[in-house]
């Protein structure tokens, strides 16, 4: 036989080989993914592909692929495994371990949450963390993987560390499809299913609407695995790098506005309140048709504003005004009438905010548009209210279960962090699709002084301090016209949050929403920059709207209020019930583990376990009233676990923050007795000795803080009488 002869008859045998060797590992593969994943495994049955592809091998037997008219290769490689062997060594010798903590906080109310968050915030300062490389340590609680390739790699990977929970995204299905003839997913997922690690394959989406499934991840096996952020870009190309920097963006944003303890004890306490005073409820019937189409004024008191006074003035007949916040004080004093207040603070400081106004008759014809967290003192002040059902709270997903006839109460999300997500949200859910923002800016243009409306007598004239957290602007971000503008954390949420009500409402409802931002601050995704000048044709041609007539269909028929007494809420709080649970998860918390696997898997354990119990009628609330504190307690007590090489060092950390999260659940139950009288600030004659709660045998309790006052100035205000003005 000669050496062609030889030769063909290899690559003949090479090519049998490895057709049969295909064919059996896709057969095997498909099995296992129909045990695991009946539902991807669906997907791949009888797959069609939708672009070229054929394998190949050297003679080393390991097969590679080209892909795509143009034969791509999957590896541009001799040796395909050894390619991915290398890369996964380079990622674990170049990438330390990236995880976030809760820093220590100013508390103004008095809440234990932040007694026991600060003093855990104690411990991080304290710490002298390393900066550890994954290659340095034996396992990492989460990792993002972009790319199944061939999936080699994936081998490589656990082969070197135990990843504890693993996000696949693959947005190409031929990808994965050609991954279950080549790698042992088979011997993968048995091995992850007998470590009791966690695995989410999300295949076929688009880099914009992963995310979905992405955070799901998250909220079932614990939002503070979001706390440690690791991202391997497998396969380079344009879609994965899309989704890459997604990732990057906003992955804080998953652990971002948890709520906490406390925070659902208040906004319980509030909303049963407003039930049982036969507070006006918004309905989730369709909008009339007459009204859907009237332009919407959403108005914060951001600095831009004063530009859009004269325009809003002029036109304020012509459109449903929202005053969102502060922008209530500013259209009062320049003369603009709002139709709605948009309210989404808990706080009751609220109505000092509103007392600047000195008419009280001006509130009679307006509509406070809030969550059922409003506090009684804000709710009080006004004759109207369009109250909406918060599902991020655990209120009514619970009270539901008994009241059927709650069910009727429209939901609303991303009402957060900044007022003027309430007043966009609250537009968008009563069922208005023609949006104008203005003053919303979310910062301030680079060289404004101000954060706010030279307007706003809170600011300018009470004493109110402009230098709260909330409205830091450390970042640079593009204009909305252009130029940049000065933005912060909060202000960035409120952002992503303004964008993806719109866009969710668009692709979900199909509603045919537009958003024009008139505000000269942050550009906001999916609204169209817009100059209040250039709408001035459109508006002169509007014709007045009727607001009697519009108020009277909101408080007749748009909302409606219950027949819930108090007697029939109280006895839905069942504390011994809640402390059972409370101590349930001190042992698991406190149980005795001798590796990081062992303190990840107790903190996954009681996440998964409040997940489950968010499915039970009698328990949904007392999960979900514990979920945000414990998972912002998790992604530090995480972090520690984490802290240094020394696995032993960190089991000391571990157990320093896991007895301080456990005195906070001894101490919690005796919150959860006052429920549902546990009204913010009211709640201070709970601790008549001057302390926050009892003194815990590892957190002491710091003195109860001073009352909040916004008006720290006296001001004789001119407009004593509101008159409207329409220049």
């Amino acid at each position: 036989m000669d050496n062609i002869e030889r030769q063909n008859t290899c690559s003949q045998e090479l090519e049998n080989f490895l057709s049969d060797f295909l064919y059996s590992r896709f057969k095997t593969n498909f099995e296992c993914l129909n045990k695991y994943f009946p539902d991807i495994a669906g997907l791949f049955e009888n797959y069609q592909l939708k672009k070229p592809l054929s394998f190949f091998s050297t003679e080393n037997g390991i097969p590679n692929a080209r892909v795509g008219s143009e034969n791509e290769l999957i590896y541009p490689a001799e040796d395909p495994i050894e390619f991915c062997k290398k890369q996964v060594e380079s990622f674990l010798s170049s990438n330390v371990v990236k995880q976030s903590y809760f820093q220590s906080v100013h508390d103004p109310f008095g809440q234990i949450h932040f007694k026991y968050n600060n003093k855990i915030a104690q411990i991080m300062s304290t710490e002298q963390r390393e900066n550890i490389k994954l290659s340095e340590i034996k396992s990492i609680p989460i990792c993002v993987m972009i790319g199944v390739g061939l999936g080699y790699q994936l081998a490589e990977l656990y082969e070197r560390i135990d990843v504890l929970n693993l996000i696949l995204i693959e947005p190409d299905l031929d990808l994965f499809y050609l991954s279950l003839h080549t790698f042992d997913w088979a011997n993968l997922l048995n091995y992850i299913v007998d470590n009791n690690y966690g695995v989410n394959l999300i295949l076929g989406q688009d880099s914009k609407n992963f995310e979905l499934d992405f955070g799901r991840y998250f909220v079932r096996h614990g939002i503070f695995l979001s706390g440690t952020e690791l991202a391997f870009l497998h396969i380079n190309n344009k879609d994965n790098l899309e989704i890459a920097k997604n990732i990057s963006a906003n992955y804080k944003f998953i652990h971002t506005c948890l709520g906490f303890f406390d925070d659902h004890l208040f906004a319980s306490s509030h909303a049963i309140q407003a039930l049982c005073n036969k507070k006006s409820f918004v309905r989730k019937t369709k909008l009339d048709k007459k009204y859907e189409q009237y332009p919407v004024f959403v108005i914060g008191s951001g600095p831009s504003l004063d530009h859009d006074i004269p325009f809003i003035k002029k036109y304020q007949d012509k459109a449903i005004i929202i005053a969102c916040g502060t922008a209530i004080d500013v259209l009062y004093h320049v003369g603009i009438k709002p139709d709605f207040y948009a309210n989404t603070e808990r706080i009751p400081q609220i109505k000092q905010a509103l007392s600047v106004i000195q008419d009280l008759s001006f509130f009679d014809d307006i509509i406070l548009l809030c969550g059922d967290v409003c506090h009684p003192d804000t709710i009080n002040y006004f004759k109207h209210t369009a109250i909406f059902a918060k599902p991020d709270e655990p209120t009514f997903s619970y009270l539901t279960q008994f009241f059927e006839k709650l069910n009727q109460v429209q939901q609303i999300q991303f009402t957060n962090p900044i007022v003027g997500n309430m007043g966009v949200s609250g537009a968008v859910h009563l069922g208005f699709k023609k949006l104008y923002l203005f003053g919303i800016d979310n910062g301030k243009k680079l060289g404004t002084d101000s954060i706010h409306s030279q307007y706003a007598t809170l600011y300018k004239k009470r004493g109110t301090s402009e230098n709260s957290p909330a409205y830091s602007t450390e970042n640079v971000v593009e204009g909305n016209f252009g130029g940049e503008c000065l933005t912060g954390h909060y202000f960035e949420v409120s952002n992503k949050y303004i964008a993806e009500t719109l866009i969710n409402n668009q692709l979900i409802n199909t509603s045919g929403i537009i958003c024009h931002n008139c505000s000269d601050g942050a550009k906001i995704s999916n609204t169209v920059p817009t100059h209040s000048e250039d709408l001035r044709d459109l508006f002169e041609q509007l014709p007045d709207i009727n607001k009697k007539e519009f108020l009277s269909y909101m408080s007749k028929e748009k909302t409606k209020s219950f027949d819930i007494s108090k007697d029939q809420i109280n006895k839905l709080f069942d504390c011994n019930k809640f402390k059972d649970l409370c101590e349930d998860i001190k042992s698991i918390l406190l149980k005795e583990k001798s590796s990081r696997i062992d303190c990840v898997f107790a903190m996954q354990d009681i996440s998964e376990k409040l997940y489950n119990m968010t499915f039970e009628k009698e328990n949904i609330y007392i999960s979900e009233c514990l979920r945000g504190s414990l998972q912002s307690f998790f992604i530090t007590l995480c972090r520690v676990t984490y802290a240094f090489t020394d696995e032993k060092k960190c089991l000391d950390e571990y157990y320093k923050v896991a007895n301080i999260i456990c005195d906070f659940l001894t101490e919690a139950p005796l919150l959860f007795a006052h429920m549902p009288d546990y009204i913010m600030g009211e709640h201070r004659k709970y601790y008549p000795d001057g302390k926050l709660g009892k003194d815990m045998p590892h957190c002491e309790a710091p003195a109860f803080p001073n009352e909040l006052n916004f008006l720290t100035k006296e001001y004789d205000d001119p407009v004593k009488k509101f008159e409207k003005h329409y220049s």
